[in-house]
């Protein structure tokens, strides 16, 4: 049976990541907020933003700044104590895709706190559906809320999280990623805020922007495309089309229709790739 996975919320505006996050209060009632990020170049002041507003909120927070890009399983374990010395009941993922891939696997490593980051199989198998609802009936559940400050692959709306194993010793490469996907790497909120964009030197702009068109075209060429998953990846590229050189001088209108895209276009890979 095909099946079309999306976050509970996906918020897409500049502007809408306080409305956001104001949700984990005031909907959920949550108290500790973990936030991960890497050392992007945009992290730093995205992380003060989202700690800033959690904390207006009432929530207590606490920050990982070592997810790594690529996301290594020793960049996992060195948050692994963290989270049991913390116990956060939302995991925040702010940055580039790294960042949130590495927010998504804790929170899974959250709700079951036996696992080790390096066995992937057990990773999978505990963050799927079936998994994921045993946890959460035993009161084992951490809220996963993303934000991008990129628009390279829409991984905010995806089921994925691509995790480098061991090299022991040898320097970490995307070509050594491993790709997981199940339910659990789903999040309950997306925030796509195109505020985060506004500072991207054109170069980042043209090559997240291949990227995406890039992964579109592949999506809508495999045998996973489909009536619903067709018209947003056509809408993501038609949208790269038209915005990439206004994206690229810096224009925040185009920026903000550039993040539209990978937000719209994370709602289909899950279905596709």
């Amino acid at each position: 049976m095909n099946e079309l996975n999306l976050p509970g919320k996906v918020y897409f505006k500049t502007g809408s990541l306080p409305v956001a996050l104001r949700e984990l209060t005031e909907i959920y009632g949550l108290k500790r907020a973990l936030i991960v990020t890497d050392a992007g170049r945009h992290a730093y002041s995205a992380v003060t933003a989202v700690t800033r507003i959690l904390e207006r909120t009432g929530m207590r927070t606490a920050e990982y700044f070592d997810a790594g890009d690529p996301v290594t399983v020793d960049g996992l374990r060195g948050a692994l104590q963290k989270l049991q010395e913390f116990r956060p009941d939302a995991i925040v993922g702010v940055g580039e895709s790294a960042a949130l891939y590495a927010a998504k696997v804790l929170r899974v490593c959250r709700m079951h706190p036996e696992l080790d980051p390096a066995d992937f199989d057990a990773l999978q198998a505990a963050a799927s559906k079936e998994a994921f609802a045993a946890a959460e009936s035993a009161g084992n559940k951490a809220l996963l809320v993303l934000v991008p400050t990129t628009f390279a692959d829409g991984s905010q709306n995806t089921p994925f999280a691509k995790i480098v194993p061991d090299t022991f010793g040898r320097a970490a490469s995307d070509n050594d990623a491993v790709t997981l996907r199940a339910f659990g790497f789903i999040p309950e909120i997306s925030a796509t805020d195109a505020q985060f964009a506004l500072a991207m030197p054109a170069d980042q702009v043209n090559a997240d922007a291949a990227e995406l068109k890039s992964l579109c075209s592949k999506a809508l060429a495999g045998d996973g495309c489909n009536d619903y998953t067709e018209g947003l990846l056509s809408e993501a590229a038609g949208l790269v089309d038209r915005y990439v050189e206004e994206a690229a001088k810096g224009i925040p209108f185009a920026l903000e229709k550039l993040m539209n895209a990978a937000s719209i276009a994370g709602c289909a890979f899950g279905s596709t790739l």
